[in-house]
């Protein structure tokens, strides 16, 4: 009589297996309920518990590969991240720009530049721009909140002008930024807000002579991190 070999799955043979360890049912039993030799369910047992490692080269490959794809995905990723920190820049400054035209309606006039020490009746403000961007949420709401420079690190990174909060640089009436030096500010400049940029250094120093010696306009076509600082005007975003 000719033996019929019946063919086991894997789900199969791993039951069986499992019975045989976890259930401790003989071999035996096994093989006699199942018609199978003890032999099968031995080799069935070894092919389950025995993994073949990776060779040498295999993983040598495998780190290559993975090194490649991290050089070439992790500078798009900070380059995003960079776009996506100046993008956010410009739409604060955006904000901010629209919240001073609202400001200007009502009182004729752009907020003062307390911080300059120029506006009548003010002292003791020196250093921080909080009490001029203040008029732009009180008693008015032009704006629900003062966006910050992400670009400050602290105070020494102001250099020219040091400031004690991160807001971003502010210049306006009583401030002297009304005579527009050409190299940079169209004529009509009233207000000026600044932004550290990418390079997180103070590149404004309200000097013809410094002007033409440094890049101070910020341009993402010259590298997401090339030098310059970031301004918005009343005459809209300085390029």
């Amino acid at each position: 009589m000719k033996t019929i070999h019946r063919h086991y799955s894997p789900q199969e043979k791993v039951t069986l297996i499992r019975s045989h360890l976890i259930n401790h049912i003989l071999v035996s039993d096994k093989c006699e309920e199942n018609n199978l030799k003890p032999t099968v369910i031995y080799r069935w047992r070894k092919g389950f518990f025995e993994k073949k490692g990776f060779t040498l080269i295999e993983l040598l490959i495998v780190v290559a590969i993975i090194g490649i794809l991290a050089a070439i995905a992790v500078p798009n990723f900070l380059n995003a991240q960079m776009r996506a920190q100046v993008a956010r820049t410009y739409a604060d400054l955006k904000a901010l720009n629209s919240a001073m035209e609202m400001y200007r309606l009502d009182f004729n006039s752009y907020v003062p530049d307390y911080d300059s020490g120029g506006v009548p009746g003010v002292s003791g403000v020196s250093q921080n721009e909080y009490l001029s961007y203040s008029k732009l949420t009180t008693p008015v709401a032009y704006i629900s909140s003062i966006p910050l420079d992400p670009y400050f690190g602290s105070s020494a990174t102001r250099g020219m002008h040091p400031k004690s909060m991160a807001f971003f640089q502010y210049a306006g009436p009583y401030g002297g930024v009304e005579s527009p030096r050409a190299i940079w500010k169209p004529s009509g400049t009233i207000y000026t807000m600044t932004s550290l940029g990418p390079d997180r250094i103070d590149q404004q120093a309200w000097s013809y002579a410094h002007d033409q010696a440094y890049k101070i306009t910020f341009s993402a076509s010259n590298g997401l991190k090339s030098s310059g600082d970031i301004y918005m005007s009343n005459k809209g975003l300085v390029q």
